[in-house]
């Protein structure tokens, strides 16, 4: 299984909470699928696009998303 961040560096531009989720774009592999029910990554669907955002914030009633994705790293 692919390892995942577990603590970014960010803070939510809504809430101010930290540790968000990174969003993985693409179609969603089992792998995925069993990180993202795990809590360690949200999965944003298949469509790469320039726009995607690259996180989304775990705290319960907020989940804004933001950032972008770095499609060259």
């Amino acid at each position: 299984m692919p390892s995942y961040p577990h603590l970014i560096d960010e803070r939510c531009p809504r809430c101010d909470s930290t540790n968000p989720l990174e969003i993985v774009h693409g179609t969603a592999s089992s792998e995925m699928r069993a990180a993202a029910d795990s809590g360690l990554i949200a999965i944003g669907g298949p469509v790469v696009a320039d726009d995607n955002a690259a996180y989304r914030c775990r705290r319960a009633g907020c989940g804004v998303e933001w950032g972008r994705v770095d499609w060259d790293s």
